[in-house]
């Protein structure tokens, strides 16, 4: 999973794979801990799938709400989610603390199997690395770091923290965007009432507008990501908030992916 060039174990990059590069540096207001995935020439279909599956991973926790008194251990499985279900997995943790000016990787807080008692506080800053290694192929990680930071929501009952996400920025070459289109379609055939022959999607864009970054605070897009039906509820969500990590146009592009796909008819229920 870490990888120390030598003389016995340097590699060229070749054309049609995949390079891994984990780096950060130290500034005088934080230390970075960055990993991109960077697809050379074009990736194959399972790597595409490997890195979609990581990159849902990724968008899952860096969306994630929860209760205060929350620790890291009850949030990792948003991460692994997408893997386990194709009976694949990572052998690292998460997410670890993360200092500054010390050794980058600081507790007491972090996200792993291995329980930690210690809930996660607003202003602790930790990675977000979920990863898939296949053994003598490649590998893949995303990584960012996020800072917990509380979250208002209208008529909650309990303080709500999630994460806001420092340095945005994967790459796109790499993952399978007909995939969330294809799961998309499926879903609507077995959940939802048939859309009309060339329907008008705009009110499913409405509904999701607010989802879509660069719109509003980040407390109220995650409120108003809830209106879309309950079916697409979830996967639409992780597709829309693509834009926190990637920038608004990778965020558009996501998006599109699904409505170009399907024509979504508003239900009656859908308020």
């Amino acid at each position: 999973m870490h990888y120390h060039a030598s003389a016995e174990s340097e590699q060229t990059l070749e054309p049609n794979s995949l390079y891994l590069i984990d780096s950060g540096a130290q500034y005088l207001d934080g230390t970075t801990d960055i990993t991109r995935t960077i697809a050379i020439g074009t990736p194959t279909a399972e790597m595409k799938d490997r890195y979609t599956r990581v990159l849902k991973g990724h968008i899952a926790l860096s969306r994630a709400l929860f209760p205060k008194g929350t620790t890291g251990s009850q949030l990792d499985v948003l991460a692994r989610h997408a893997l386990w279900q194709v009976g694949l997995d990572y052998d690292h943790g998460t997410g670890h603390g993360v200092g500054c000016y010390l050794g980058v990787h600081e507790g007491p807080h972090g996200i792993a199997k291995v329980p930690r008692p210690q809930p996660l506080l607003p202003g602790m800053v930790l990675s977000n690395e979920p990863g898939y290694y296949k053994t003598g192929g490649y590998g893949i990680r995303i990584e960012n770091l996020v800072v917990v930071a509380p979250v208002e929501i209208p008529g909650a009952e309990r303080e709500t923290y999630g994460f806001e996400t420092l340095t945005p920025m994967p790459d796109r070459q790499a993952a399978d965007r007909a995939e969330p289109a294809r799961r998309r379609r499926d879903r609507l055939a077995r959940r939802l009432p048939p859309a009309r022959q060339g329907g008008d999607p705009a009110p499913a864009r409405r509904a999701g507008g607010a989802g879509l970054a660069g719109t509003g605070d980040r407390a109220t897009r995650r409120v108003a990501a809830r209106p879309l039906p309950q079916a697409l509820d979830i996967d639409d969500r992780l597709l829309r908030c693509a834009g926190d990590i990637g920038g608004a146009e990778f965020g558009r592009r996501w998006r599109s992916a699904v409505l170009d796909a399907v024509r979504i008819e508003k239900l009656p229920d859908d308020r």
